[in-house]
């Protein structure tokens, strides 16, 4: 039997003895501290378990930025492509207008004479001008605009509308057998610019030549909108039929 005079010889024990060093140590500390070294392992399984997520979490939102970044410049892209084709559309559909529009003019000169003899009530109607093909036609109407504008009858930006026109006509009223100035735009739908020309050249025709002129607009189509304003101006509105294919 091992026998303790002194502090040294039970601390001598303590270390010699594993079972009576636990026992010593049940009868000290609480149950709460003896568990404290698992509770100590298990927060730290906790703790690292967590760090693992975090990792994972920072992995995939940094995955998650990369591919926001890359949505970010498919989506500028995509809106500058948008930007492009509608660009391209809006060319197209000035090309297929202006070519609409051409094809109108070249029909207007064996198209317009009896159809605005007609409708207001004209004889004799004729092609004056219609730019481009002047040589062909009355060579004295733009030197007699000239005039006009020399002599401060009509503005410069008058002459300009004028040589731009895309009809102009001369007529005789079948009523008193006054000469009247037909001012013509052409367009395949007719829109509000081609009834504010129209407009402006009948009244530099009036200035210019000190005699009637009248405005009118034709084309394929024409909105209610465009309609009303033509009415509400003076403006005659003649629409034809397209023709097929």
């Amino acid at each position: 039997m091992t026998t303790m005079n002194t502090v040294e010889d039970f601390l001598r024990i303590m270390r010699d003895r594993p079972d009576v060093r636990e026992a010593v140590r049940r009868e000290i500390l609480s149950d709460e501290l003896l568990a404290l070294p698992q509770i100590v392992a298990e927060i730290g399984a906790m703790v690292r378990e967590s760090q693992r997520v975090q990792g994972e979490h920072t992995t995939r939102l940094g995955r998650l930025e990369g591919d926001v970044t890359v949505l970010k410049s498919d989506v500028a892209t995509l809106k500058s492509d948008m930007v492009e084709v509608k660009s391209d559309i809006k060319d197209l559909q000035t090309k297929v207008g202006g070519l609409i529009g051409s094809d109108l003019e070249r029909r207007l000169p064996t198209l317009l004479p009896p159809l605005l003899s007609q409708r207001l009530d004209l004889r004799r109607t004729r092609l004056v001008y219609t730019p481009g093909l002047l040589s062909a036609l009355d060579s004295s109407f733009m030197s007699s605009v000239e005039d006009a504008a020399d002599e401060a009858r009509i503005a410069d930006w008058q002459e300009d509308r004028l040589r731009v026109t895309d009809l102009i006509l001369r007529a005789r009223r079948k009523a008193g057998g006054a000469e009247v100035w037909i001012a013509v735009e052409a367009s395949g739908t007719i829109g509000r610019s081609d009834i504010a020309r129209s407009s402006e050249s009948a009244a530099a025709l009036r200035a210019a030549f000190e005699e009637d002129a009248v405005a009118v607009v034709v084309g394929y189509r024409i909105r209610e909108e465009e309609h009303a304003q033509a009415d509400s101006g003076g403006v005659n509105v003649l629409v034809v039929e397209e023709p097929s294919g």
